[in-house]
């Protein structure tokens, strides 16, 4: 599971109060750019 949210104090983690955001497509590429994993998260 990928969660992506607005760190809003910059620490990197989710604290309460930090909501998740959707509709974010996060890939994950090697170094010759090719994509290893692609998640969606609605």
């Amino acid at each position: 599971m990928v969660l992506y949210f607005d760190d809003e104090n910059g620490n990197g983690v989710q604290d309460a109060g930090e909501l998740g955001i959707g509709g974010v497509t996060i890939d994950i590429t090697n170094s010759d750019g090719t994509t290893q994993a692609s998640y969606y998260e609605s």
